[in-house]
């Protein structure tokens, strides 16, 4: 197995999306299932969230991420590094009102194999890849184009803080520019947001009176039956038009855009106030260890694009001729030694190899700090 890595915020180099290829067959929404025993360990927690809610100071919380992008063997394939930079922004502006944004402290780190690239089928081998060079004290996320388990195909599975595992896997194909809820979805569950369907503390009351014992425990979140395409109406009105009933008779009326539900992935925007509050809970009082200082503030554009263009394409730990015989084959169409991912330099990333890609080249090898973000 290669690892390969590429250095910088990638999050903070993105300016266009591309493609991504849409999965075969039906994937299910997400595999953070609460078992019998999480239920009762993070029920333990609850007088937390209701006796000492952590608010939002004025300054954020900088919550440290690593990424890994799966590729095949031989260094090709693997998530665009512009639909991570693009999910970055999605998870930035999501968690806003709870006070947390995030950064990448390392470079990408790549991860060279067939088996982690084409069959992922079962939790265990899931498990196994969400703990290839994992990194503490920061939200590992793996992005693999195949992802599955025992239940079926999956968009993503995440973590609480009594998991065994502690990151996040990713199907590629729920990630930007196709799917902008997923990744936000899964890092809730990260900061202990529960399914706003969850049964695993008892089913929730159309009338709220059990709110905070059941459900997703969160009181301003409406009940729900479980939401899906079946009924949920198209984007953008989203109507519920379900017919279900909840135990005492009474219809549900649930937010078909919180990102804690199964609803549309293109309806899901927003977490509740509630939510925000307890995301913010769990990262103070739960995962303190994830809050970092951001040297001289968040990276900026320009900043992050002169540390990602690096210029070692060939990654031999050296910027000399040899990188740029790598960058003109790729011009050219060739990507017999160094792979495409790993020479589209210039920021954002845009799957073509172009002059702009050669001139970050040559600038590296040159000894000036390469930048194609202008300025």
């Amino acid at each position: 197995m290669r690892i390969q890595s590429m250095t910088g915020y990638a999050a903070a180099c993105c300016a266009a999306a591309m493609s991504v290829s849409p999965a075969r067959g039906q994937v299910s929404d997400c595999g953070t299932e609460i078992t019998p025993v999480e239920a009762a360990e993070l029920a333990r927690l609850e007088p937390l969230y209701q006796a000492a809610p952590q608010v939002a100071r004025g300054e954020p919380f900088w919550v440290a991420v690593t990424m890994h992008i799966i590729r095949r063997t031989d260094g090709t394939g693997g998530l665009p590094a512009d639909s991570i930079c693009e999910g970055m922004g999605d998870m930035d502006e999501m968690f806003s009102v709870a006070g947390i944004q995030f950064f990448m402290s390392q470079p990408i780190d790549y991860i060279d194999s067939d088996a982690f690239y084409f069959d992922v089928d079962t939790l265990s081998e899931i498990n196994v890849m969400r703990t290839m060079n994992w990194v503490p004290n920061t939200i590992n996320i793996y992005f693999t184009p195949n992802l599955a388990y025992e239940n079926g195909s999956l968009c993503g599975i995440s973590a609480f803080t009594s998991s065994s595992v502690q990151s996040i896997a990713m199907r590629n194909s729920c990630m930007p520019p196709t799917n902008h809820s997923t990744l936000s979805h899964e890092v809730g569950h990260y900061f202990n947001l529960y399914h706003t369907h969850e049964s695993a503390f008892g089913d929730e009351l159309v009338n709220g009176s059990n709110c905070s014992v059941a459900g997703d425990v969160v009181c301003d979140t409406p009940a729900d039956p479980t939401l899906g395409t079946g009924n949920v109406g198209s984007f953008p009105g989203c109507i519920y038009v379900g017919g279900e009933t909840d135990p005492n008779g009474d219809p549900y009326a649930p937010n078909t855009k919180n990102l804690m539900s199964y609803s549309r992935k293109e309806c899901r925007d927003h977490f509740s106030a509630s939510q925000q509050v307890r995301s913010n809970t769990t990262l103070v009082n739960l995962r303190s260890s994830y809050m970092h200082e951001v040297p001289n503030g968040p990276p900026t554009e320009c900043s992050a694009c002169a540390d990602i263009i690096d210029g070692d394409v060939n990654n031999d730990g050296q910027i000399d001729i040899f990188d740029i015989l790598c960058e003109l084959d790729g011009f050219i169409g060739v990507f017999t030694t160094c792979p495409l991912a790993a020479l589209d330099v210039a920021c954002p990333p845009d799957a073509v190899i172009d002059v702009f890609d050669i001139l970050a080249v040559l600038d590296a090898f040159a000894g000036e700090a390469p930048c194609a973000c202008g300025g």
